[in-house]
């Protein structure tokens, strides 16, 4: 018998256990809105804190705090509760997890110091309970204000639930009886509120009133009750601005609108001459002149920088809301040339000489000029010479050059390939360390182009190889979109057998797998790869030969973005200034070197190693980015492999 009333004794109790936990009220502590830019960790710790102070300080037979992991189980995967920008959306989120209340808050830094703005919703009415500030000089300050703060926000959840100190429920063993009806009369009164407008200069501004975050960014409209209050307006930059207002209720909106001061100064930089790279503090800001760039207040450091000339800075101070111009004058870095001119039959000439479209004398003259690639263009009345020198500091370069008038006019093969002259001349191959993309093997050094050679405008079209080959291995079909799909001993047989079409000694020795090159022959080869860049440049120095930027290539050539995913007819977009197309994009175009590390030093007509295992291609391709479509990228593949971004461009001595 006795066993029988211990057991029935523990049904009731668990039967009571089990109606005191389904009246028992849920709690949602959310994680905290990150306004001051903690950490990850500092905010998942903070957030923990709050739950643990409500632990403590609601009875745990009325309230069950939820834990984070429960919180993040119930809700669905792709909702996160610091999406939510307003206590509509939070609410919701509160009522999905079956939460009687939800505890929410806002972590700022507000004039150098932190501040926690806790608030409390009950989520079936959407009742605003109320809320309270934690401040704290630093973290730890803040973490020790956190329990005090959530004792009071505990005591208002109590109030409103109707659980008293001891912890028991509305229903739950209450005695006694009584009436609910009101003694006097009852009426609503007047409504103290009234809609208040929110604007600021800058718009964008955060919204605090009483150390509540009302609004995330100005303009907005909010109800406020009538009385004074504690406005703030934060934004990001600019100074803080706090000011107690007196809400009186009109017949409209009430407006507030202020103007914020910057924390912060405007710099403009100007540099004689214009155009060079400006670093402030070390960070790169671009080319000059830079206007009105904004500035933390305090010393800076501007820095001119060029290849051409001897950099240039000056320490500044930058005062809040005050406007400074720099001007920074640039002493340039200069070498020199001497230039002569022969005819024909190798008889001195008096030529005119200009360089970058500026007479620079007849020959033979000479001058300072300043480092970098130069144009120059000879011309009389026995023929004309263009060509491009690099000038190196403090080195005087001897240029001596043939005129030959016959180079203007090009030549065209017996197929339709046209092909123009590349006049010798001198340019910085490969990159500097500040080029955008580079690759790890495009060491910049000085070449030498010390011959005259044609090189065809496009590249080969699959009617102009079906023409000398008989088949078509492309996989993107059209007559005049380039040949791919080529390797690289069948692109060296393809120009054997045009120059024995036309009349012409074969360059190339071929048995089995190993290919001479017979360099006194004169028939169609493949461009050396000093000889494709030198082409491509055309005189330029930038990433591509119609800019340093990504959407000049679109102007150039067929790559990732405008392609696609396929070939295009050659010759459509944009030519260089020696009338060169499709240089950039397309397929990528196969070089007669070998693959290896640049050369150390200066070099002249240089066309790779002895020997190798993978043979040097140009340009880019349409599959590709554009880092690997810029004048000095380079590309590697073995000569047997066959792909659909692969062709070829020739050249023929002259």
């Amino acid at each position: 018998m006795a066993r029988r009333a211990l057991i029935l004794m523990a049904a009731i109790f668990m039967a009571w256990l089990a109606r005191a936990q389904a009246l028992s009220y849920k709690v949602a502590v959310l994680e905290l809105n990150n306004r001051a830019k903690l950490t990850e960790a500092e905010n998942i710790y903070l957030t923990d804190r709050v739950r643990d102070a409500m632990i403590r300080s609601l009875p745990s037979e009325s309230f069950m705090i939820m834990t984070r992991e429960s919180i993040q189980e119930l809700l669905p995967p792709e909702m996160r509760v610091s999406d939510c920008a307003d206590a509509e959306c939070e609410i919701e989120i509160g009522r999905m997890l079956g939460a009687a209340y939800i505890v929410t808050g806002d972590v700022l830094l507000f004039a150098g110091k932190y501040r926690l703005n806790l608030k409390v919703h009950h989520c079936e009415s959407a009742a605003f309970l109320g809320s309270e500030v934690a401040r704290g000089d630093d973290l730890v300050g803040l973490e020790g204000a956190v329990r005090e703060t959530a004792a009071l926000l505990g005591e208002r959840m109590r109030e409103h639930s109707g659980v008293k100190i001891g912890g028991s429920l509305p229903g739950v063993f209450r005695e006694g009886g009584g009436s609910e009806a009101p003694e006097d009369e009852w009426r609503i009164g007047d409504i103290h509120k009234a809609v208040v407008r929110f604007e600021s200069n800058p718009p964008g501004a955060v919204v605090l009133v009483d150390g509540r975050i009302i609004c995330v960014e100005t303009p907005c409209s909010k109800e406020l009750g009538e009385g004074p209050v504690r406005v703030s307006m934060q934004k990001e930059r600019y100074l803080p601005r706090e000011e107690t207002v007196e809400i009186r209720k009109s017949g409209s909106d009430i407006k507030l609108s202020w103007t914020l001061d910057p924390d912060f100064g405007w710099l403009t930089v100007r540099t004689k001459p214009s155009g060079l790279s400006v670093e402030i503090d070390g960070k790169e800001y671009g080319d000059s002149p830079i206007n009105d760039l904004e500035l933390s207040p305090g010393g800076h450091r501007v820095k001119v920088t060029d290849r051409s000339y001897y950099s240039a800075w000056k320490d500044i101070m930058i005062e809040r809301g005050a406007r400074r111009e720099v001007q920074l004058e640039l002493k340039p870095r200069e070498g020199g040339l001497l230039i002569s001119a022969v005819d024909k039959v190798g008889d001195a000439v008096a030529a005119e000489v200009r360089v970058d479209g500026k007479l620079f004398g007849t020959t033979p003259c000479g001058g300072e000029l300043i480092v970098g690639d130069h144009q120059i263009d000879v011309r009389s009345t026995r023929g004309s010479w263009q060509g491009v020198v690099a000038i190196e500091e403090r080195v005087v370069d001897t240029l001596r050059v043939k005129l030959d008038g016959s180079l203007s006019s090009g030549a065209l093969s017996s197929i339709g390939i046209k092909m123009v002259p590349i006049n010798p001349g001198t340019f910085q191959m490969g990159s500097s360390d500040r080029e955008k993309g580079r690759g790890k093997d495009e060491s910049q050094h000085k070449v030498w182009i010390s011959k005259a050679y044609l090189i065809s405008t496009t590249e080969v079209t699959q009617a102009q190889w079906i023409m000398v080959m008989g088949e078509n291995p492309s996989h993107f079909k059209g007559d005049d979109q380039p040949v791919e799909r080529v390797t690289w001993f069948e692109a060296i047989d393809f120009c054997n057998r045009l120059s024995e079409r036309e009349g012409l000694d074969p360059v190339y020795k071929v048995h089995e797998q190993y290919v001479s090159w017979d360099r006194g022959k004169r028939g169609y080869r493949l461009p050396t790869e000093a000889e494709w860049e030198y082409a491509c440049r055309a005189g330029t120095k930038t990433r591509i030969y119609t800019g340093d930027n990504k959407h000049d290539l679109l102007r150039a050539g067929w790559y990732k973005e405008n392609s696609d995913k396929k070939t295009h007819p050659v010759g459509q977009l944009d030519p260089n200034d020696w009338d060169l197309y499709d240089m950039h994009g397309n397929v990528w175009e196969w070089c007669w070197d070998w693959y290896d590390s640049y050369p150390i030093g200066n070099t002249v007509d240089p066309a790779g190693p002895g020997s190798g295992n993978f043979r040097v291609l140009r340009g880019g391709s349409w599959r590709d980015d554009s880092r690997y479509c810029r004048s000095a990228s380079r590309n590697w593949l073995r000569p047997v492999n066959r792909l659909s971004y692969n062709g070829l461009r020739l050249v023929l001595d002259l």
